[in-house]
């Protein structure tokens, strides 16, 4: 079955969405999923529901998934130019081409600085499209996110925090909330 390759074969623990959240299976299940929502249940339920919450707690890991990779190969290449040398000077390394730049893990260099920013972009158009099909069927329902408050930058948390970015997912939102 075509979803077969939208999950995240390694399943890692520190995150709640197990699947490649931007492939076009994920988004076909999505999207029936909020149909069937809709036309299923919700409509029983219309004077008791105030606000719909889309994602809890998203968090995503790209770093060991082979699904990303070509899409991170090109995030670099568009970031510096296709020139390898620009990239060799901003993260101190001596690549020969861009496929031999592998995400990184947890290392507070410019490189997963440039990650994290490649992962929050993935999250964001997942977000988004979560969004917009949402809206499909219920255009004037409050749509809300419940994300993880960066504040604890520890070896626990940031793994599970490193693909939201309040200030580039907030506006997808009619609320917005963290933990506390």
């Amino acid at each position: 079955d075509a979803f077969y390759d939208a999950v995240d074969k390694k399943n890692d623990t520190s995150v709640y969405l197990k699947f490649n959240i931007t492939h076009p299976a994920v988004q076909l299940r999505r999207d029936a999923a909020f149909k069937m929502f809709f036309e299923d249940v919700a409509k029983d339920y219309e004077d008791t529901i105030h606000m719909y919450d889309v994602s809890n707690e998203p968090s995503f890991l790209p770093y060991d998934k082979m699904y990303y990779r070509e899409y991170w190969l090109e995030y670099l290449v568009d970031m510096f130019d296709n020139d390898i040398n620009k990239l060799n000077e901003r993260y101190g390394t001596n690549y020969e081409k861009f496929s031999d730049c592998e995400m990184p893990w947890i290392e507070y260099t410019p490189l997963y600085q440039d990650y994290r920013d490649f992962a929050e972009n993935v999250m964001s158009t997942y977000l988004k499209n979560s969004v917009d099909t949402f809206k499909k069927y219920k255009p004037d329902g409050p749509v809300a996110i419940k994300q993880l408050i960066p504040v604890y930058i520890k070896e626990f948390y940031a793994p599970r925090i490193h693909s939201t970015n309040h200030e580039k997912q907030w506006n997808f939102f009619d609320y917005n909330g963290g933990e506390w």
